[in-house]
C-alpha cells in the first residue's frame, strides 16, 4: 500500500461475487485495452500448483518463497 501512496496511484476493485458471468466478462473486456497498451501490468506468476497441493502453496507464500503469484490449478 505504501507504493500506491508514494506514486499517487489509485487502487480500484471489482467484487465479481456480486456479478454474474456476463457482467464479469464485460468488466474484463473493458479492462483488456489497458493491459494491451501497458497501462496496467498483470501480476507476475511464479508457477502453477495443483489444487491438491494447496496447503503447500499457502505455506510457501507465508514463508516468502514465492517470487510472484502461485496459481492453483484443478
Amino acid at each position: 500500500m505504501r507504493d500506491i501512496g508514494r506514486t499517487r496511484s489509485r487502487l480500484f476493485g471489482v467484487d465479481t461475487r456480486k456479478r454474474d458471468a456476463t457482467a464479469s466478462a464485460a468488466v474484463l473486456e473493458a479492462l483488456t485495452p489497458f493491459f494491451e497498451d501497458g497501462v496496467f501490468q498483470a501480476p507476475v506468476i511464479d508457477r502453477a500448483i495443483p489444487l491438491s497441493e494447496g496447503c503447500s502453496a499457502y505455506v510457501q507464500v507465508a514463508r516468502g518463497e514465492a517470487r510472484g503469484r502461485l496459481v492453483l490449478t484443478p
